[in-house]
């Protein structure tokens, strides 16, 4: 053999071995790589909420008296649950009043009265529907959504934090009324859409200093606290001394400042007291 042949043999020889050791390459590094990827994924695979609690009831289990644990459990779960906003782990913890009011806490921290309906005590229920449209209307400075309050105190509530973030008097025209017509039975109920006008009217009295504004509002008690505190007067003082102090004067529409409105030879206090209208004709 000569030289140029061997020349070329071991030529041959060395591709052979570089390409062989190529290959090899290749394919571990496509074997590190894939295992890589199979481990990321066991990592990242989300963990059951069955899962989850045999964990937090395991974390628990040397605790002796059985009260204490279930008060830990259900805490933790609580605390997990809010943090996930996931109702279905609140379904975990031992007691029903302990379940509904983390759903109802969930339920508002999502805004959604859908969740409520999981709720199993129904007063519990009514209170998670009611303080989630509150916390819509509130969101969404609706104030229709407080019409649909059903617990009177929230429905105030609702009001006051709608107009405290500032609307017009005509805005509250949204608000349907309930009394209409009005009947003998109920000429003493309260309107909200009032109640929603007043409280708007007596706000933007006062930060404009307008006594003509106090005077548009249709709730008497609210326009002579309107009256009363732009005009300096105190609500229990009588300065006519006719036996209603400027309050009353206000409810029940008489003169402040005349004793005998309409003039008939008896006191507009002697009047009401007696159950006479201190506005009408006498006795």
């Amino acid at each position: 053999m000569n030289k140029s042949v061997k020349i070329i043999l071991i030529l041959s020889i060395l591709i052979t071995i570089i390409a062989l050791f190529f290959v090899v390459y290749k394919n571990t590094d496509i074997i590190n790589k894939k295992r890589t990827v199979d481990t990321d994924n066991h990592a990242a695979a989300p963990i059951s909420i069955s899962q989850k609690i045999q964990a937090i009831e395991q974390k628990y289990e040397s605790i002796k008296n059985q009260h204490a644990k279930e008060i830990k459990i259900n805490n933790e779960i609580y605390e997990l649950a809010l943090e996930k906003n996931n109702k279905e782990l609140c379904l975990f913890m031992s007691n029903n009043r302990s379940r509904d009011i983390c759903v109802k806490h969930i339920a508002l921290q999502l805004i959604d009265t859908n969740l409520c309906q999981a709720i199993s005590d129904q007063e519990e229920q009514a209170d998670c529907l009611n303080q989630v449209i509150l916390a819509k209307a509130e969101n969404n400075k609706t104030l229709l959504l407080c019409d649909q309050i059903t617990d009177e105190m929230l429905q105030l509530t609702c009001l006051e934090r709608i107009i405290t973030q500032g609307i017009a008097a005509d805005d509250c025209q949204q608000i349907p009324l309930r009394y209409s017509p009005r009947t003998p039975e109920n000429d003493q109920e309260v309107e909200l859409r009032d109640l929603c006008v007043s409280k708007v009217l007596h706000k933007q009295a006062v930060a404009d200093n307008n006594e003509a504004l106090c005077e548009k509002i249709p709730l008497r008690y609210i326009k002579a606290k309107c009256l009363g505190k732009l005009k300096s007067i105190p609500l229990d003082s009588d300065s006519d001394n006719d036996g209603l102090n400027y309050y009353e004067e206000i409810i029940y529409d008489t003169n402040p400042d005349i004793a005998d409105t309409d003039n008939d030879g008896f006191l507009d206090g002697e009047e009401v007291k007696d159950g006479y209208n201190p506005k009408g004709e006498g006795r």
